[in-house]
């Protein structure tokens, strides 16, 4: 019995350690494809673009790329709402995108990220050209918005919203609004699965909720992704463990790994 329960937890978390992180996997044409880069070197140009923006979010706390939320930050520039923000910082939902790229589970994800890539380029030209030359600078971060722009309708909304109160109504704000696609809203789907509210790996648990709980057991975004995007609940920290002790829970594991390993050695 001992025996079967070794091997179930071998399977089980040799699954979610290998088969849904980058180590285990072929080369992925998409790999670091989205990444962090673009959305820091955006985050460093917004002054440029908008200081009013870029106030209001510093205002907001949000005071480097690893912590801007900004969904819903067109409100505040209406003067409608006084907070923004989903909960869940881009970068996380970005770096969610990728993972799943790579790890696939998402019907479409890849051609609708192409998709929305092609749509942002164009828009970025024709906003450069019509509207101001700044914007079509935003070219550069294609993969960014390509990935930021399909997580949620509220992220279309607000990349539409924030250049017509930037640049004024006469900007029409992006050219394709209407035609960008949130990934994983198929017919099949009733939720936006990348999105602050949504249960990418549908575990019962939001986004959202795994993210906070990972970070208030100490964790770190590269854990945050892993909970978030796999339904085991076999991530560091997890307070639903019967293992409360960090050590001792990495000492299972680790005795798990090692016993799954020499199981697969023999067979």
């Amino acid at each position: 019995m001992l025996h079967r329960l070794f091997l179930c937890s071998a399977v089980v978390v040799s699954g979610f350690f290998f088969a849904n992180s980058t180590y285990a996997q072929e080369p992925c044409s998409f790999a670091d494809v989205v990444g962090t880069e673009q959305l820091d070197s955006f985050f460093n140009l917004l002054p440029s673009l908008s200081p009013e923006v870029a106030d209001i979010l510093a205002d907001a706390g949000m005071t480097s790329a690893e912590t801007l939320d900004w969904e819903g930050i067109y409100l505040v520039l209406e003067a409608e709402a006084e907070h923004f923000g989903d909960g869940l910082p881009d970068v996380a939902q970005i770096q969610l995108v990728e993972v799943m790229l790579c790890a696939g589970g998402v019907a479409n994800l890849g051609e609708d990220f192409e998709y929305n890539k092609a749509l942002f380029l164009a828009d970025a030209a024709l906003l450069g050209a019509t509207v101001d030359v700044r914007l079509g600078f935003l070219n550069i971060f294609s993969d960014y918005f390509a990935a930021y722009l399909g997580t949620s309708q509220a992220a279309i909304d607000n990349a539409h919203n924030i250049i017509i109160q930037v640049f004024g109504a006469g900007s029409g704000g992006l050219p394709s609004y209407a035609d960008y696609r949130v990934y994983g809203t198929g017919s099949k789907t009733v939720s936006e699965p990348f999105s602050s509210t949504g249960d990418l790996d549908g575990d019962g648990i939001s986004n959202i909720d795994e993210y906070n709980a990972v970070l208030a057991a100490g964790g770190n975004l590269e854990i945050a992704i892993l909970a978030m995007s796999n339904d085991s609940p076999f991530w560091p920290g997890n307070p639903a463990l019967p293992v409360a002790k960090p050590l001792a829970l990495g000492i299972l594991v680790a005795i798990i790994l090692l016993l799954g390993m020499r199981m697969a050695r023999k067979s």
